[in-house]
Parts: structure tokens; sequence; C-alpha cells
């Protein structure tokens, strides 16, 4: 499992880092250092773990920077987990297995131009429950109204203390005005000059509703060990505004609550605070951050990240736009559906075909820019000036606001439930 920040966001901090306090920021690269970048995570979930490892960029290049062919394993009571790197620019291990309580974990990583690494020594955090996850309609601080996700956990061994959360959210689409019938091209030869005939046939409904799946990379952590429990209460995961097009019909959110070492916590709560909103752009302390993977080579060579192993626990939850904003209007649409009737050269009626030379101008169909609505009648009366071009036949919207796999799988998860 990922931990979930932010590299481009980190790297850029790491930009800022390594020049002097700065009040206006330079973005000069001149000593820029290609540094490994360590995302490693295990888990007491029985499953292929995996690690990612990269390299920092300079600002302004692209940010794909996989660190391939290198060697990585994670080492525990005698026993090696080999890794392997994946086309998705992941380690994966070639075997599945889970974190075991009481067994001391070290993760060793060798590189393709032979740099070695190893991390400290770690152990499995303590279980800990996800007591209740939830959503309630709130005001948030800066007087937004919307939908809060929280959750509720307890340790009555008091020795979690250090918490993290990731979440994924799945949420339906619904194409505003989808129809069941649609555009299509029958093109053939007229005379030795290839013409098109416009015909219409039935949409799928599976073009009517959608569901897309998006991951978070936000920090989300919190602790525990000043309290006099070791209870999390009320914790905001997630803040969805009354507006936000996700909630207009079904969301889902599974959200995964890691009990962390105080090393990863600290890491990323120092990574966090570059992160924050302006902390970037103000006066930053000369440093380096460290996590607890280092050279064994030389003690000198800078490298980014931290090896953890962590407890995890998972809930789902679902819910509707009217379960919280009953007789109220959905959210606005993710695009503007306009409506158009393109102009296209029109050769002559044949029956009830319409007959049309075959170019460019008729390209929105078969690129599916713009899907059909219904026939042009004149209604909307759209003005046609000088500067704008004839209508033609079809009323016409954007792909998305009649066909919803614009956007999403037409097919729902198998974990969704009306």
């Amino acid at each position: 499992m990922n931990i979930g920040f932010s590299y481009r966001a980190l790297v850029l901090c790491y930009l800022v880092l390594f020049n002097s306090c700065l009040e206006e920021i330079d973005f000069e690269t001149d000593n820029f250092e290609s540094l490994l970048v360590v995302d490693a995570t295990i888990t007491n979930e029985l499953k292929t773990q995996e690690i990612t490892l990269s390299r920092t960029f300079e600002f302004g290049e692209d940010n794909d920077n996989i660190e391939s062919g290198a060697q990585v394993k994670v080492v525990g009571d005698g026993v090696e987990y080999i890794f392997q790197h994946t086309e998705t620019g992941k380690y994966q291990s070639i075997q599945p297995f889970n974190a075991q309580p009481n067994v001391v974990y070290h993760l060793e990583i060798t590189t393709a131009d032979g740099e070695r690494y190893s991390s400290s020594e770690m152990k499995l955090t303590t279980a800990t429950q996800i007591d209740n996850l939830y959503a309630e309609r709130i005001t948030n601080d800066d007087g937004v109204d919307g939908v809060a996700i929280k959750v509720d956990s307890f340790d009555p061994t008091n020795t979690a203390n250090f918490y993290r959360y990731t979440f994924e959210e799945t949420y339906k689409i619904v194409a505003p005005m989808w129809r069941q019938e649609d555009l299509y091209l029958d093109t053939y030869i007229l005379d030795s000059i290839p013409v098109c005939v416009v015909k219409i046939r039935q949409r799928p409904e599976e073009q009517k509703a959608c569901y897309k799946t998006e991951f978070s990379n936000k920090i989300k952590i919190t602790l525990t060990s000043g309290l006099n429990e070791d209870l999390v209460e009320g914790y905001l995961v997630n803040f969805l505004p009354s507006d936000d097009f996700k909630i207009s019909h079904r969301y889902s959110a599974l959200v995964k609550q890691f009990v962390i070492s105080e090393e990863a916590f600290n890491y990323l709560e120092t990574i966090q605070s570059f992160t924050s909103q302006g902390s970037l752009f103000s006066q930053v302390q000369t440093g380096f951050v460290m996590g607890n993977i280092s050279s064994t080579v030389n003690p000198n060579k800078k490298v980014i990240g931290i090896f953890d192993v962590s407890s995890v626990t998972t809930q789902r939850l679902f819910f509707n736009f009217i379960d919280f904003y009953p007789n109220t209007n959905l959210p606005p649409f993710i695009t503007s559906c306009d409506l158009r009737a393109p102009d296209v050269a029109q050769l002559f009626q044949d029956g009830d075909e319409e007959i049309f030379i075959c170019s460019s101008q008729l390209n929105f169909i078969t690129n599916r820019i713009r899907v059909y609505l219904e026939e042009y009648t004149g209604d909307p009366p759209f003005y046609v000036g000088p500067a704008d071009p004839p209508l033609g036949p079809w009323l016409m919207v954007p792909r998305a606001c009649g066909d919803c796999t614009a956007l999403g799988e037409p097919e729902p998860p198998s974990f969704w439930v009306e």
C-alpha cells in the first residue's frame, strides 16, 4: 500500500530545501541531485505487497521518473520476500504474504547502478478496528455546506497511538441528456463519389449510468498519544461540498485505517507541513527530512522515503444525494451541456435518408465529440449572424452529457449496491 502523498509536491519541496532560506523563490536547479524516492509500507493483509521506487525530478520536467532494474527485498525473521518490477512501475512481491506480529522486518534495495540502501528494523503495529465509519452533513470551518466522512476508532491497549487514513471514492455518473437513439454513418460510393448516409440506431442502456473510482493522495494522519485514551473520534477523512458533482447520485468511500509507527508519523507530518498550502512559498528552513532508509555504503548519500510495517483495517460506506439534500436540485454537471446544430453539406434527400458528402464536417459523429439529442426543428431558435455558421439537421450535445462512458465505466464494480 502506498503512503499516498503527492511526489510532485514533495520533490518541489526538496528543490526549495536544497537552497537557502528564501523570501523570493528562484526555481533554478543548477545544484539538482537525483535522489531515490522510496514508498514502502507492508501490512498485515495477506496480499501481493507493493513498493514504489522513483527518482526526484527537476522543476518543469516530466515527473514519471520510475526507478527500474532494482533488486528489492523485505527480510523478516530470516525469510526473504523478493519483489520484482512490474509494468505499472511498481515492485510487487513474487509471493503474497502478510506481516506477522513480533517479527522484525527491514527493507533492502540495490539499484541498477549498484547503489545499496537499507531501512531500520520495524515491527508490525497494533491491530485496531474501525468502530464506525459514517457520513454527516456539516458546515465546515470555511462556511461551506457539504458531507463529511468521519471515522471512530478505539484501542483498549493504548498502544496504537499513530494513525494514517487513505480512501478511494467511487461514484455513480448519470448522463443527464442520454437518449435512446444515436447517429452513425453508413458510407457507400455514388457515381464514383464517396457519400455518407447518417442513420439513427438504438443507443446502449450502458451509456446512461456509469461508475468512476478515484484514489486520494492526501496525507491524513492523527495521533492519540497525548490523550487519556487511545481514541479517534469523529476524525474527518474527507469533505465533499454540496455542489460536488461526485455526490450527485450515489457515492461510496472505501476507508483504510493504518496504525503506523512513530517514525512514519513524524516523517509524514513533516512532509505534510511542507506541502500544505502556502508553506512552500514562504520562508523555509534549510535541512533534510530524514526517513528511516539510508545508504549502506555512503552515509552522506541522501534518500527520500520511509519503510513501515502497519496493521490495517477497512470499511466502506454508501450514501445518496437525497439522503442529505432531499427536495434539492442536483449539483451542476461536470461539464457544460451546450446545444449545437452543426452544419454539414447535404447533397440531396433520398426518401427518408439524407445524403451527405463524406468530409471532416462529419467528424463530430465518427469521433463522438458530440452525440445525438434529437432532430433540430429550429427550437431552440439559435441566432445565426454573419459570424455564426449555418445550422444543421440534428441537435447535438457534448458526448459526456449523453454518453456516460466519456467519464466512467458502464459496469458497476463488484462491491456496488444500490
